[in-house]
């Protein structure tokens, strides 16, 4: 009885619910714009812009880091509709443009007009963050390639805006990375913290001392289930993998065409028994070492001698 009235409760709550007004909407514009991280200023119109094959996008095509962002919006549009990128119309165009007005750093300004959409900032990262926003509202709002009206004014509240990942324990491979890298440029984060180097692997080539990956790379097992289990379960499989240095480049490029800075890590003095199964003279002990298998922590660090 209790639930039935719970459902009877709910249907008479919807059933009395009324549209929202425009005066509503100005006051709640979460109800239909979905954007990570809140814009600072966000205020909703009336009507709509529509994405048709004769769209146009407006940018200047002597300056390779506008065109970036620009070609990246414009591979987006393929997918919804096939937008020109050539010349310019009283409406239907889309255009990027840099504006020395927007004050803030990585901030822009973004407004959908019923005619056309502009996206202005200082420089190309807030450019990119526009973008980033104009396609979220898509994504969340738009129907038949309407896009709700709205003007935005946006910057971050902190310089630094991190994401880590560690491959050390388990490896992820060069097209997961950038997907990693996509989803952090999609919510504006700008600092990805590259986690490369463990007790479980070391994971990027480094020519002078190949050893790193031809040993440190690879372990013989892996830890499974709860590290405090009594016996501990490994799973006897050789796992492991390294980024050579071409990867490590071509992912720095990536990344820098989303506006994301990498931060990598190399650990010391501790947290380095992969290198030490690699090279054991650098040890404060004898070895050999072998590659943890385990989480945890490993008393063998680097010793601070002239070699390591």
């Amino acid at each position: 009885m209790k639930h039935l009235l719970l459902v009877l409760m709910m249907i008479s709550m919807i059933f009395s619910c009324k549209a929202i007004t425009p005066k509503q909407l100005s006051n709640n514009p979460e109800k239909i714009f979905h954007i990570i991280p809140k814009p600072v200023k966000l205020v909703p119109g009336i009507g709509y812009f529509k994405l048709q094959k004769d769209t146009k996008l407006v940018f200047d095509k002597n300056n390779s880091k506008i065109a970036d962002v620009a070609n990246l919006l414009k591979a987006y549009l393929a997918d919804k509709t096939p937008t020109n990128n050539e010349g310019i119309q009283k409406s239907n165009f889309i255009i990027l443009d840099i504006d020395s007005r927007i004050t803030q750093n990585e901030g822009y300004s973004l407004k959908i007009t019923q005619p056309y959409i502009t996206i202005t900032a200082n420089n190309p990262t807030g450019l990119f963050y526009g973008v980033q926003t104009l396609i979220q509202i898509i994504n969340f709002d738009s129907e038949d390639n309407k896009i709700p009206t709205v003007d935005i004014l946006d910057y971050p509240r902190f310089e630094y805006r991190g994401l880590h990942l560690d491959v050390c324990r388990h490896f992820f491979p060069v097209e997961f990375v950038k997907k990693y890298i996509d989803l952090m440029s999609k919510f504006k984060l700008n600092r990805f913290h590259w986690h490369l180097t463990e007790d479980q692997g070391w994971r990027i080539e480094i020519k002078k001392y190949p050893k790193l990956t031809s040993i440190g790379a690879f372990r013989d097992s892996t830890m499974i289930g709860s590290y405090n289990a009594v016996p501990r379960k490994f799973d006897r499989t050789r796992y492991g993998g390294f980024y050579t240095q071409e990867e490590v480049k071509e992912i720095v490029k990536y990344a820098a065409k989303r506006h994301v800075v990498i931060v990598p890590e190399i650990e010391l003095p501790g947290h380095s028994q992969a290198a030490l199964a690699a090279y054991p003279e650098l040890a404060c002990t004898d070895g050999p070492f072998g590659i943890r298998p385990i989480w945890g922590i490993s008393n063998e660090i680097y010793c601070p001698k002239e070699e390591t």
